[in-house]
């Protein structure tokens, strides 16, 4: 991870969460600064950024689902914290801006409808959450407690015609995630229309979705007990984050009978299609923590030790850790192997760095060139127009010859002007020929940096890949057996 742009990314998000008066404005503003931010650094520092937004909105009670694409950044929130949200911060921020806060203070109540009528404009239908927030700030503003009560009985509803779906039924999950159930349960069109709108997202949303189950669950829960809940914890994720981004699409607009039933059916079809990409990244999260030092990852890999195992009174084989080369993977083959490859990594990784940097300096140079061009062909049309006037008062001033000196001296003033004037011209396309050189040689060295740091990577590919192959047998291997251990818990579920 880049520890720098993970910093500014917190920055930027700090600066503008302070300046926004309300959480749709923040996002709005964040959207706009990340992908700016995004563009000028590449796409390799994707995974850095979303996992600022991720930390920044967890920071504040809230889940986040960033979603890149050519055009933009898509933020997808949802509320973790009913009464600990980002909502309560500005709406702690707007009872002092309001000065309703000493009012409250003196037990008088009389603004509450005002607050409540300040939230009509969130789009939020769940009338209780829209009190969760209220009681939440106002528990902050009067110093109470979380355990404290606090109770409306004097407020009219003010969302009307509540319908909001669960997400799912769990018990379902557990049943439908079972390798016995083979059968598809969606028809085409309803698949098609989920499958378009996850078309620019689902890889990064897998991806997303992984690092959210081992965030809350990896270091709690020993393996056996985190890998019985996997599946569940990934398809019950998945409802959740495509609940959210069917919310804000054209498809919710189209079909509004897409119900938590539906939305399973379609979740536990894309986990059964996807489950052993879905297994290697869980195995590439987990090598990827051990190399980073961490003992719940440690523990997790030595679990696979082609010993039985018991769970929940029954008695449960756990494969070893052997590739398709029949190496059997030990710890310390695995921890010398994943320095290896964090080594080639950072190494591809710097020369990307070199390549992106590049790339971003190269654009800028066209435009500079272009600016250049532009303004040496105003200059030129300058130098046009000086030409012709110098040439008419030349004539003129040859009419002038008997005239009095004051009046032949003023046209030799002018005609020195101009002329001067002209020099002056011609002295600055000379400067924006002299630059457009340098900029044509600068290109011309980062170019040259780009292909040599393409050859180094190629290079490095080269020379490592035998330790490249034997680390992809590694991850094949651990998913492997993570996808042998994870089927006949959910069977036997």
């Amino acid at each position: 991870m880049n520890q720098a742009l993970y910093l500014e990314s917190i920055s930027i998000m700090t600066k503008e969460f302070l300046g926004q008066s309300s959480f749709e404005d923040f996002l709005q503003s964040v959207k706009r600064e990340v992908f700016a931010l995004l563009s000028q650094r590449g796409d390799v520092e994707k995974d850095t950024i979303r996992k600022a937004i991720m930390d920044f909105m967890a920071q504040r009670g809230m889940k986040a689902i960033v979603l890149f694409s050519t055009k933009g950044v898509e933020i997808k929130t949802a509320i973790l914290h009913r009464e600990r949200n980002a909502y309560v911060d500005f709406l702690v921020r707007y009872l002092d801006e309001k000065h309703y806060i000493e009012q409250l203070k003196s037990n008088d109540f009389s603004c509450l409808k005002d607050i409540f009528l300040s939230l009509q404009e969130l789009q939020i239908t769940d009338e209780s959450l829209i009190k969760d927030i209220v009681r939440g700030a106002l528990k902050k503003v009067l110093g109470l407690s979380e355990r404290d009560g606090l109770f409306f009985s004097d407020v009219d509803p003010l969302i009307k015609n509540f319908d909001f779906e669960l997400v799912q039924n769990n018990a379902q999950i557990r049943e439908l995630r079972k390798s016995h159930h083979k059968q598809s349960l969606l028809d085409d069109v309803t698949r098609s229309r989920i499958d378009h709108t996850l078309r620019d997202s689902d890889t990064s949303l897998m991806k997303q979705i992984v690092q959210e189950i081992i965030h809350s669950r990896f270091s709690n829960l020993k393996p056996l007990e985190f890998l019985s809940g996997f599946s569940f914890a990934y398809i019950q994720g998945f409802a959740k984050a495509l609940e959210l981004i069917l919310q804000s699409s054209a498809i919710s607009n189209q079909d509004s009978s897409l119900s938590a039933r539906v939305l399973n059916y379609y979740c536990v079809e894309s986990y059964r299609a996807k489950k052993e990409s879905i297994y290697e990244e869980l195995a590439q999260e987990v090598l990827h923590m051990l190399d980073s030092g961490s003992k719940a990852a440690q523990e997790f890999v030595v679990f696979f030790s082609g010993r039985s195992s018991r769970f929940n009174s029954r008695e449960l084989y756990v494969p070893v850790i052997e590739d398709m080369d029949a190496k059997v993977w030990a710890l310390g083959d695995i921890e010398f192997i994943l320095h290896s490859e964090r080594d080639i990594n950072n190494a591809i990784k710097s020369h990307q760095q070199k390549i992106s940097t590049a790339s971003a300096r190269l654009l800028a140079i066209e435009q500079e060139t272009k600016e250049n061009n532009d303004l040496m062909h105003q200059k030129q049309l300058q130098i046009q127009t000086l030409s012709e006037e110098y040439e008419q008062k030349k004539s003129q001033a040859a009419a002038y010859e008997k005239a009095d000196i004051e009046t032949r001296n003023a046209m030799t003033k002018i005609i020195n002007a101009l002329l001067q004037q002209k020099i002056q011209t011609l002295d600055s396309i000379a400067t924006l020929k002299s630059q457009n050189t340098a900029l044509q040689d600068e290109k011309y060295a980062l170019q040259n940096t780009q292909k040599n740091a393409q050859a180094e990577i190629a290079l490095i590919t080269r020379e490592n890949k035998e330790s490249l192959y034997r680390f992809h047998n590694l991850l094949r291997a651990l998913s492997a057996c993570i996808s042998a251990v994870v089927r006949d818990l959910d069977d036997y579920a």
